[in-house]
């Protein structure tokens, strides 16, 4: 979802695409920041998700 999404998506708009609490929701998106492949920016309550490409091209060289 994040990388077909153009830019920055809110923790908010990934929830109602889930069957997991928020909680869970966020619990698996700081396990993709800690490895580095998705970035987060926060605005106030929320928190606003992004891919990072490099770390995903080199995921994608490594998983080849």
């Amino acid at each position: 979802v994040l990388r077909a999404h153009a830019g920055e998506v809110c923790v908010c708009e990934l929830e109602p695409l889930f069957e997991v609490s928020q909680s869970t929701l966020s619990h698996h998106l700081k396990k993709l920041r800690d490895a580095g492949l998705v970035g987060v920016e926060r605005r106030g309550l929320w928190a606003y998700y992004y891919v990072n490409p490099q770390k995903l091209e080199e995921l994608t060289r490594w998983l080849s």
